[in-house]
């Protein structure tokens, strides 16, 4: 049988012992993680799409003065 607490105690010291067990810097690890790795497939694509503009541009521009 359990033990002679009052109800609300029992319940408050489940939730605060479940509290302290919550690891918040795993999450905020994850969501740097994540913003670093969409920062950089972000910028990867731009890269790339800026190199086949100007590498178009140049073979346009070899193209035309032929």
């Amino acid at each position: 049988m359990a033990p002679a607490v009052p109800e609300h105690t029992s319940r408050m010291e489940l939730i605060s012992a479940e509290a302290r067990q919550i690891r918040f810097g795993r999450g905020l690890l994850a969501a740097v993680g994540a913003l670093i790795y969409g920062t950089g497939w972000a910028l990867s694509k731009v890269t790339l799409g800026a190199a086949w503009t100007v590498a178009a541009f140049r073979l346009g521009w070899r193209e035309a003065r032929e």
